[in-house]
């Protein structure tokens, strides 16, 4: 490890990230196939909730959610009276992330890239190795019939998450995110949801008024330990210590040129540990280090 870097980590709590897990039985395999495949081949709108909770902070938002397979993605927040507040659109080349209040779109790279064949597959694999499924029924959630599916860690130092499928189309209509002692992080939830849905033209072009402000977020993402020692001009400097069942997927260079900021996306199928690197100084982007709670028990530095 390099002797000026510092490490600090974030757990990222990923709703919608590809599941897997250990299984027994033709219906649980298929329940899974279909909820692999709906992260690319369905199209769908809908009105979804997210409520996370923090001791006894609570945060509550709502969003319409926008889908045309693994293309383009349109997500609203919205205020009380259904307003966009903040509109953010992928269109598997970049993401446009509007803020009217600020009059800035904020550019950067695109999640939807990432969305291949391959990664998934072995999103797929990583997450038989670290959970085990079972499934506990079936239920209602905005008018559609939906399979309840627990994911239960197989380490005690993550999050578990129960699900509730769509029956047909395999999206996640709920989903609960419970730490190691059981209780709830973050619950979301659709309340409106169409499938395969008619989208009027240019609903996935971000339509700004004059002089909005574009700042473009600097950053070169998914490389490899090749390819960003490249770019450094030495070795990546890796963490001493990850969690069990965590494998690197991604490396990301933060910043307008040398010497970066190194962002390690580390994955277990469901969850993804960030490691962010500041090589030239002993704190993160010149701030002193600060300790805070990532929940579950777990503490990070930034």
């Amino acid at each position: 490890m390099h002797a000026g870097s510092r490490f600090f980590f974030m757990m990222v709590l990923s709703i919608l990230l590809l599941p897997a897990a250990s299984y027994a039985g033709d219906d649980v395999r298929q329940i899974l196939d279909k909820f692999a495949a709906s992260r690319t081949d369905i199209s769908y709108i809908g009105l979804q909730s997210v409520v996370t909770l923090n001791g006894e902070m609570v945060g509550a938002s709502k969003y319409r959610v926008s889908r045309y397979l693994s293309e383009m993605e349109r997500m609203e927040r919205l205020d009380e009276k259904n307003s966009a507040i903040e509109v953010v659109i992928d269109d598997r080349k970049s993401l446009f992330r509007y803020v009217p209040d600020n009059n800035t779109v904020y550019k950067d790279h695109s999640n939807l890239a990432g969305l291949t064949p391959a990664i998934m597959k072995e999103s797929m694999e990583l997450a038989k190795a670290n959970y085990d499924v079972e499934v506990l029924g079936r239920d209602t959630i905005a008018n559609r019939e939906c399979i309840k599916v627990l994911f239960k860690p197989k380490h005690n130092d993550r999050p578990s998450r129960q699900l509730c499928l769509d029956a047909t189309f395999g999206l996640p209509l709920r989903t609960e995110i419970h730490d190691s002692s059981g209780k709830v992080m973050t619950v979301s939830s659709f309340s409106k949801i169409t499938f395969s849905p008619v989208f009027p033209d240019n609903y996935f072009m971000l339509m700004v008024p004059q002089r909005t402000r574009v700042i473009e977020l600097q950053e070169i993402p998914n490389l490899t330990l090749v390819s960003a020692a490249k770019i450094l001009g030495a070795p990546v400097p890796l963490p001493a210590y990850i969690p069990q069942g965590y494998a690197l997927r991604e490396i990301s260079l933060i910043g307008k040129s040398a010497p970066y900021n190194v962002q390690l996306a580390y994955g277990d199928g469901l969850t993804t540990l960030s490691v962010f690197q500041d090589l030239k100084k002993n704190s993160i982007q010149g701030r002193s280090m600060r300790k805070i709670s990532l929940g579950d028990g777990n503490d990070g530095y930034l």
